[in-house]
């Protein structure tokens, strides 16, 4: 039997995950939590956040943990008062909760947050993720929720081909009710058929007292070591994770779970190529268009500049150009390009404030195939070039030296000596689940190799 009735969006707060560490995006969070990481005149976590908001959710719930604080700057920036304990977006910390200094888990931070949540009476809790890319009206899931079983969980779902499977949780159905539900499975342990996988998007929607129900119970669980070479019990053991133990759990517990298919553009942007193709396609292609639709707003610090004249680029905020030339470019607020070339690089920038001279600057130089982060100095006469298909990331604040040359043969790294060391087990995993192959610069242009950045 179906429920009756409507959801008033009132009725809905959202939790969005934005504490992950990203290590698959390299240095371009080091020095930030990965949902803050800059696109055009935002950050990714505001994808999902505007999405809620502009949808009607009551309030949105930010589960903060690794570096938060340029996340904080940008949503005090965007929301001055309302982002504050009473308003629109409210920020919570392990702390707030226990004595902890951080969540044990995807669905611990759910929990944990939710504690806080609940307290606003809501009925129902919208999970979202702070890593993501994404246009999507959540109306017309509260729109539908009433006709699907008591206390269902939704998933919102979309098609994703084989090759893609393993980096997302997937989900065999009939119909729309879930049958069951794997998280990153192995490509060879996939059905060798033909079309495409329902995959997860990491946003879910449900009751608040289902939330508290399930995420409760696995909560009381032990953690699971995987180290003991025991499988694990999923009724007495979790690695306090969504995709991986809860959503599985119900399933096989007879929890009414259901795939909400999703058609719109949504892209996972965990890698710094798929972080490039996504700001290409909405800032560049604008296909889709999703920063300067005003009546769907995207909270962004500045406003969106396009420019395809002769040059195709895209611009926000204070941006100084001078006798350049760019093509496939992209600039976050506060760069300053003077007798330049740049083709296919995101520029991070820096400050956003018209007055300030902070921010990064190249002069006299070529840039290609690039992500060059905040507060980057590029001498003249350098150069950064990494060929077509390969990407050059550069670390926060490097000083590239006048008449430097960096040419990488595939993807590299540039970063001082002394981050690379600091960073080198971040450079390990991007070696093994990113670059294997992967290239490390000093800002001087010597080239290193791991062995030597372990030997210091």
């Amino acid at each position: 039997m179906g429920k009756s009735g409507f959801i008033n969006p009132r009725q809905v707060a959202a939790i969005e995950l934005v504490g992950g560490i990203g290590e698959r995006l390299g240095p371009l969070t080091w020095h930030r939590t990965k949902a803050a990481v800059p696109a055009g005149p935002t950050s990714l976590a505001a994808f999902s956040s505007s999405n809620g908001l502009n949808s009607g959710v009551v309030c949105v719930y930010l589960a903060c943990q690794y570096l938060p604080t340029s996340l904080r700057r940008f949503y005090s920036t965007v929301y001055g008062g309302n982002c504050s304990p009473d308003g629109t977006i409210r920020f919570v910390y392990p702390q707030d909760i226990s004595q902890s200094p951080s969540f044990k888990g995807t669905s611990d931070a759910y929990f944990q947050t939710l504690k806080i949540a609940a307290k606003a009476n809501v009925d129902y809790i919208l999970g979202l993720s702070g890593d993501h890319i994404v246009s999507v009206d959540f109306s017309q899931v509260f729109l539908q929720y009433p006709e699907l079983p008591e206390n269902a969980l939704v998933i919102l779902a979309k098609e994703v081909p084989r090759e893609d499977a393993p980096r997302f949780g997937i989900l065999n159905t009939e119909g729309n009710k879930v049958l069951s539900f794997e998280e990153k499975p192995a490509l060879d342990s996939l059905p060798k058929r033909e079309g495409k996988f329902l995959a997860s998007m990491g946003i879910y929607f449900a009751p608040t007292t289902v939330w508290l129900d399930v995420l409760k119970k696995d909560s009381q669980k032990s953690p699971y070591d995987k180290k003991s070479g025991v499988a694990k019990n999923p009724e007495t053991q979790t690695n306090f994770d969504i995709g991986g133990d809860v959503i599985p759990w119900m399933v096989k517990k007879g929890y009414p779970v259901y795939a909400f298919p999703f058609k719109g553009y949504w892209e996972d942007v965990g890698e710094p190529k798929a972080l490039r193709r996504s700001l290409n396609d909405i800032l560049i292609a604008r296909s889709p268009d999703l920063i300067s639709n005003p009546k769907w707003p995207i909270a962004a610090i500045a406003h969106p500049q396009f420019h395809s004249n002769g040059d195709t680029y895209f611009s926000s905020g204070r941006f100084d150009a001078k006798n350049s030339r760019f093509q496939g470019a992209i600039f976050s607020p506060g760069n300053t390009i003077h007798n330049s070339h740049i083709t296919n690089s995101v520029l991070f920038g820096g400050s956003a404030s018209p007055s300030s001279q902070e921010g990064t600057v190249v002069r006299g130089s070529e840039i290609r195939n690039a992500i060059i982060d905040k507060y980057v100095d590029v001498g003249c006469n350098s150069a950064i070039i990494a060929p077509d298909g390969s990407l050059i990331l550069v670390s926060r604040g490097t000083v590239i030296p006048p008449n430097t040359r960096i040419e990488s043969k595939g993807d590299a790294i540039v970063a001082s000596l002394e981050e690379l060391v600091c960073h080198g087990g971040n450079l390990m995993g991007f070696r093994s689940r990113v670059s294997p192959n992967v290239e490390f610069f000093l800002p001087n242009g010597t080239n290193v190799t791991i062995e030597q950045i372990f030997s210091y």
